[in-house]
């Protein structure tokens, strides 16, 4: 043995210059000549066999990364699945925790380009272990430059949510997540919406168990801002804010309000509870002289709100009141903002 082990290093004393070499071009072989691009067929069976065809995800081309980290970068990604649209990007790469293979805990990087026109990242990582053996799921979530028209095209596709919005979405978001829900979520989010915008239109709002059609008319809100903290279920309010001074309608929201998550049948149940949110509302003389012809007057009467309606220097409108209840569905209770 000792004689091998001496014969291996006379031969890389005398040829390490070659072997370097021979090291070198493989690594470039490997990461740069390999054809992972060939691979995309089989990437597709696979995951379709492993999701019982429940989703299908296609691309272009497919290359190692090594600027974020060591992972895939895909082009040109198309996402299929069940029971909603599909979803296209220019570029996703996905970059494994390796420092967490240490700990045997999974985690995943997660970058997108093209999603919804924009960009966006996300990190997941794997925590402490719980009481119910399942770890606490650590997921941080970031995005400049959303299209909101984009995002409200497809999630009306989806039939998720039917209201068309305008304006550039950036937010950042860290959440803790106990997977049963014994424990509930707690984290942050902050949103800035660039050109905020919500043209004119009608929707269904519950209210008492029945649909009613409420007129949106249409709302120019410029820059918008909110940031929310939530601990254990208590969400709190700390700064929702939209328009200025040369906006159509602007003001403030901020209170608190409770909502339990739970896992039932497969799925995730939401219950909103006790919630108290302060509203300061300013409409211009323009925008409120142009929608009351449209019924502005007869929705404040029906809601109950005409009686905190009062009117400003320049001749607009002044909103402003506090909304109590105890949950969802149930029409609120108004009160004098304080």
């Amino acid at each position: 043995m000792k004689r091998m082990i001496q014969m291996f290093l006379q031969i890389f004393k005398n040829h390490k210059l070659k072997l370097l070499i021979t090291i070198l071009l493989t690594m470039v072989f490997f990461f740069l000549l390999f054809p992972f691009g060939d691979l995309s067929d089989v990437v597709t069976s696979r995951i379709s066999s492993a999701t019982g065809n429940q989703l299908f995800i296609q691309f272009d081309d497919m290359n190692l990364n090594l600027l974020s980290g060591l992972g895939l970068r895909l082009e040109n990604v198309r996402i299929e699945a069940n029971q909603i649209p599909p979803l296209e990007a220019q570029e996703i790469t996905i970059v494994p925790w390796l420092s967490g293979l240490l700990t045997s805990k999974k985690g995943v990087d997660l970058a997108t380009v093209g999603l919804f026109q924009g960009e966006s990242e996300l990190k997941y990582r794997e925590g402490e272990k719980l009481k119910s053996g399942l770890h606490q799921q650590m997921i941080n979530v970031a995005v400049r430059g959303l299209s909101l028209p984009a995002l409200s095209d497809y999630l009306r596709v989806a039939n998720f949510l039917n209201i068309n919005l305008s304006g550039l979405l950036d937010f950042d978001s860290q959440f803790a997540v106990d997977p049963v829900f014994d424990q509930q979520p707690s984290g942050s989010l902050n949103v800035q919406i660039r050109n905020f915008s919500i043209p004119g239109q009608t929707m269904q709002v519950p209210l008492n168990g029945i649909n009613m059609p409420i007129s949106i008319p249409e709302l120019a809100l410029g820059q918008t801002h909110c940031k929310v903290k939530i601990e254990q279920g208590q969400i709190e309010l700390q700064e929702i804010k939209f328009g200025d001074g040369k906006s159509s309608l602007s003001g403030t929201i901020n209170g608190h309000l409770e909502l339990r998550l739970s896992q039932r049948n497969r799925g995730i149940s939401q219950e909103l509870g006790p919630y108290n949110v302060k509203v300061d509302l300013h409409l211009s003389k323009e925008f409120y002289e142009a929608n009351r012809s449209a019924g502005i007057d007869a929705a404040l009467g029906i809601l109950g709100l005409d009686q905190f309606k009062s009117t400003n220097a320049q001749g607009g409108i002044n909103l402003a009141f506090r909304a109590k209840g105890s949950r969802s569905g149930q029409m609120p209770s108004f009160s004098e903002a304080n």
